[in-house]
């Protein structure tokens, strides 16, 4: 999951914190070892907006599946590399699962990205910069502000579309700016979403209690998450 301050564009952070925040130098009383073995006596991070208070309080909250893999998708129920996914999408998809999306619920958005990197898709070779997600618009951003969703979920390295043109410019994760910096909505990128989405799509059930927290990790711009789905299904069962 990323922090608050993980992403941000001109000299100011989320909560207009200065941008230099990001570079904090800490220093330790006694000097630690790292992964290779050197010696560490200071290191440097996000001493605003870090991922400690996500982790303090974790989030619980109605979560909803979008399944637009399914929904708008092909073959094996994934969204073709490089797939541009809008508000619209997002939408019809819920439409089409027959969910509403209601004021600061949690949204995971799957698009089978994940699955195609672990099983070596034949047709589609899964690259990074090619995956799948979200794309900029300003009707996106100002629907999930409007929405006060707390963070929206995905199954792709960063959520978004990783490349993006904009007005005829070129640009690299433009919602990470955006959500981070001006709404102060992160991303939990990387979920593996596929045992999930095929219990919705067994029983039709697409909402569930969200509950996770990431590593607490002092000035980090990000932290491993673990999230539980707590699912019931039309025949009055759970999972």
């Amino acid at each position: 999951m990323d922090a608050p301050g993980h992403a941000w564009y001109g000299d100011r952070i989320y909560n207009g914190f200065d941008a230099s925040t990001t570079a904090t130098t800490k220093e330790f009383d006694e000097p630690l070892e790292n992964c290779d073995g050197e010696q560490v006596s200071e290191t440097r991070g996000l001493r605003r907006a870090d991922i400690s208070p996500v982790a303090d309080h974790g989030i619980v909250g109605r979560g909803v599946l979008l399944d637009v893999g399914r929904a708008l998708g092909g073959e094996n129920d994934r969204l073709k590399p490089k797939a541009c996914v809008s508000k619209e999408d997002l939408q019809r998809t819920a439409y089409q699962q027959d969910v509403t999306l209601g004021k600061r619920d949690v949204p995971l958005i799957r698009t089978g990205s994940a699955a195609r990197a672990r099983d070596d898709d034949p047709k589609y070779e899964w690259k990074p910069l090619e995956e799948p997600g979200i794309c900029y618009s300003e009707e996106l951003v100002n629907w999930v502000h409007e929405m006060e969703f707390p963070v929206v979920g995905g199954d792709t390295l960063s959520v978004e579309k990783n490349v993006q043109v904009i007005d005829g410019e070129q640009y690299l994760v433009p919602l990470h700016g955006a959500f981070h910096r001006n709404l102060g909505v992160p991303f939990a990128e990387v979920l593996w979403l596929e045992e999930l989405a095929e219990s919705c799509a067994s029983d039709g059930v697409y909402d569930f209690l969200f509950a996770g927290a990431p590593l607490n990790i002092e000035r980090a711009t990000g932290a491993p998450i673990n999230p539980v789905a707590v699912k019931a299904s039309k025949d009055g069962g759970s999972g």
